[in-house]
């Protein structure tokens, strides 16, 4: 299935695409105070199943969007059902302090007792927050943002908070063992580490 054009003009730009099991539709729109809402619908018949929303500042910045929403992978109705559940309940997010230097923190973000992703944050003029996170978190961003400034008492801070949020999909771990021993070497004194039985 691929997208279908249905209007690009100076306040709407709007794509659908018909699958067997939904339809969706992407739309940014102009608003009255020159930004722009940029949405992401998707329909199970008649019904609007799930709305994915944006913000941009400009019609360039809202033409990326778009792009970037034509390109990515679409939703399908499992995970759908899967992201309205954890929003219609309450974010039981944990956070333990990987790190803390002077004007730099490191925190790991725990949700059901899983690592979902850490946050970088850096202490300045403005603070500045780097959210990585996984993906399944992107359509929860608000909640997610708010339950982070509650919990960081960052509600309390004077300073302009800028957040930059990454989202990533997979992530996994691995161990290598290394077939051959290894060896020390301290000066030109070389002292192997393998040991035999």
């Amino acid at each position: 299935m691929t997208w279908q054009k249905i209007s690009d003009t100076h306040d709407l730009i709007s794509y659908e695409k018909n699958k067997e099991d939904m339809n969706i539709r992407i739309e940014a729109r102009l608003n009255k105070d020159r930004t722009w809402s940029i949405y992401k619908t998707y329909f199970e018949g008649d019904n609007n199943n799930f709305i994915d929303e944006h913000k941009a500042s400009n019609i360039s910045d809202a033409r990326k969007i778009v792009e970037r929403l034509l390109e990515e992978k679409d939703l399908n109705l499992k995970e759908i059902n899967e992201i309205k559940t954890k929003k219609s309940k309450a974010l039981d997010i944990n956070l333990k302090r990987a790190f803390k230097e002077d004007n730099t923190e490191k925190w790991n973000i725990y949700f059901n007792s899983s690592n979902v992703g850490f946050l970088n944050i850096r202490y300045g003029e403005k603070v500045e927050i780097d959210l990585v996170a996984d993906e399944s978190f992107r359509f929860l961003e608000k909640q997610l943002l708010e339950e982070l400034n509650t919990v960081l008492g960052l509600t309390k801070i004077s300073r302009e908070i800028l957040f930059n949020n990454y989202y990533f999909a997979h992530h996994s771990h691995k161990k290598l063992k290394s077939k051959k021993p290894r060896k020390l070497v301290l000066g030109n004194i070389e002292i192997g580490m393998g040991f035999r039985e």
